[in-house]
């Protein structure tokens, strides 16, 4: 129980402190507030970006240039912290075995057409992310272990939605 008020703690931290700097942001700059909340809230690039796109008062632009600083500033200072503030060691290497147990992956496909189904029925924002999310965390959660999608197939998933976000 500890472990999730400590998450949820950390969590309203980080929400705090994205509003508050999306609120400065807003005053220093002509950008709308809505742009820049939706430009500093962590939470995925992607999803981000969609959901600028579906929301007319926010500037789809200026929220994916937040997102990617934000990211930026991550993907550098987090690191950075942690090795030099808090003299992090490697302890050695560790390599991933591939997961061959567990329910096969495409038992996804129809779960998330049903997803987008009940996504849309319920009027959630961007229902056909918003649900693969959602079903994904639901099952994995309930179900247990599950099996990885093949490289061959993510790596084409991967590149369409760099494509989409460029």
């Amino acid at each position: 129980m500890n472990e999730i008020a400590g998450v949820v703690k950390a969590t309203l931290i980080a929400l705090g402190v994205s509003i508050i700097l999306a609120v400065a942001i807003n005053r220093c700059t002509k950008f709308n507030l809505q742009s820049c909340v939706m430009g500093m809230l962590p939470g995925g690039l992607t999803l981000m970006m969609l959901m600028s796109e579906e929301d007319p008062r926010a500037n789809p632009n200026v929220v994916m240039v937040m997102q990617v600083i934000r990211l930026l500033g991550v993907v550098i200072s987090v690191p950075f912290l942690v090795v030099y503030c808090l003299d992090a060691h490697v302890m050695g290497s560790s390599i991933a075995m591939p997961n061959h147990g567990g329910i096969h992956w495409l038992i996804f496909i129809p779960l998330t057409i049903l997803g987008v189904f009940m996504a849309r029925k319920l009027h959630l924002p961007t229902p056909q992310l918003l649900d693969s999310i959602l079903v994904t965390a639901i099952f994995s959660v309930l179900a247990g272990d599950l099996q990885p999608v093949p490289a061959m197939l993510m790596a084409p998933a991967q590149i369409s939605i760099g494509l989409y976000v460029g």
